[in-house]
């Protein structure tokens, strides 16, 4: 049975981070745009990569020892920025410690581990939160208010797509530019959907609800790597479809960007469409007439933008008690529904979404 929950901690957090790899930059980036709180220590494996990070960002307190660290600094929250298959050990000991969590996607490895981080966490009395970024891109926010204001009418279509020159060589990236980026995507049993297509899948049950089944496909094009490289999901949220493919093998295309969604959203009144920029256009129309707006891209720097609203909100719900949008039972749907789209893959038949996980 789950704890109550302890009393939220006071502003400003104190946050310790462990992992110091690629995506650290970004976490460690958005916690200093914020006066919610601040990193007060790093720790990883390798303590040098630690100490890089510590020196890049004006951080005092470096470890070499995860549990070291929790017991030094006593932070009120952890950001957990390892692999999913270390998640479910940093979990438990932050949570014997009183400490709250916020977690990197996925969740866990299996969907046993995931549901065990929630049973130690809510045993602990800690909250639990997994860094889910997307859905924080500014141009969802406002996608999402749009669909919230009934703008479309009845919606019935949304395709979404994120193509990029990522697994495979390329004059500019001879051994590519995923994996110059992060070299472990070559090993993994599970790639794209599992890595990347999970954060599509959690944007499109922050748009439309929860889905009531999953037909993927998925194919793998790179041999730079193990596992798929290609994917195509098509949803079924009831009245609406949605299409979702995501890819890092296709070519002629420009360098790849960070922010690369596009997405196209029908309604019975009218359509949004998303540019790979990040700029929304809204048309609205009938037999009589057609009205268009335009919703102008973020200025400065959206893909880092979004890590900064995730960490933000995580804060802000952490110190007033409310609830995250995706606290880990949230999330454990996110991550049972991109499981489930590898076992529609694996017998080619369409998955249906039960719910209760």
């Amino acid at each position: 049975l789950a704890m109550t929950a302890r009393q939220p901690p006071a502003a400003p957090l104190r946050i310790a981070l462990v992992g110091c790899g690629h995506v650290s930059q970004y976490h460690l980036g958005a916690w200093q745009r914020i006066p919610e709180a601040g990193v007060v220590a790093v720790a990883d494996v390798v303590e040098e990569r630690a100490r890089r990070r510590a020196v890049e960002h004006g951080i005092a307190q470096v470890f070499g020892d995860y549990e070291a660290m929790l017991d030094a600094v006593r932070p009120d929250a952890v950001d957990i920025c390892v692999g999913p298959a270390l998640h479910p050990a940093l979990v438990r000991e932050a949570a014997a410690r009183g400490i709250h969590i916020s977690c990197q996607k996925p969740m866990a490895e299996t969907l046993e581990e995931a549901r065990e981080m929630i049973r130690v966490s809510e045993a602990a009395g800690v909250r639990l939160f997994i860094h889910e970024n997307w859905r924080w891109r500014s141009w969802f926010r406002e996608i999402k208010k749009i669909l919230e204001a009934g703008t479309l009418g009845a919606v019935h279509y949304c395709h979404y797509s994120a193509r990029i020159t990522g697994t495979i060589p390329i004059p500019e990236h001879p051994g590519s530019f995923s994996l110059g980026r992060q070299p472990f995507f070559a090993a993994m049993k599970r790639f794209l959907l599992f890595e990347s297509g999970i954060h599509m899948l959690d944007v499109c049950r922050f748009l439309f609800g929860e889905p009531r089944s999953i037909y993927a496909q998925t194919r793998h094009i790179s041999p730079l790597i193990q596992a798929e490289d290609l994917v195509t999901a098509v949803l079924n949220f009831g009245p609406t479809l949605v299409v979702c493919e995501r890819s890092y093998a296709a070519r002629g295309r420009a360098l790849p960007s960070v922010t690369n969604e596009e997405m196209v959203i029908e309604g019975d009144r009218g359509a949004v469409f998303l540019g790979a920029g990040g700029t929304v256009r809204v048309v609205e129309e009938d037999a009589e007439s057609r009205r268009a707006r335009e919703i102008a891209a973020p200025e400065g720097d959206p893909y880092l933008d979004s890590y900064r609203r995730t960490v933000e909100h995580f804060c802000q719900a952490l110190l007033a008690g409310t609830p995250f949008e995706t606290g880990a039972r949230d999330n454990l749907r996110t991550f049972e529904l991109m499981l489930k789209g590898y076992e529609s893959a694996a017998e080619n038949r369409v998955v249906e979404i039960t719910g209760g996980v």
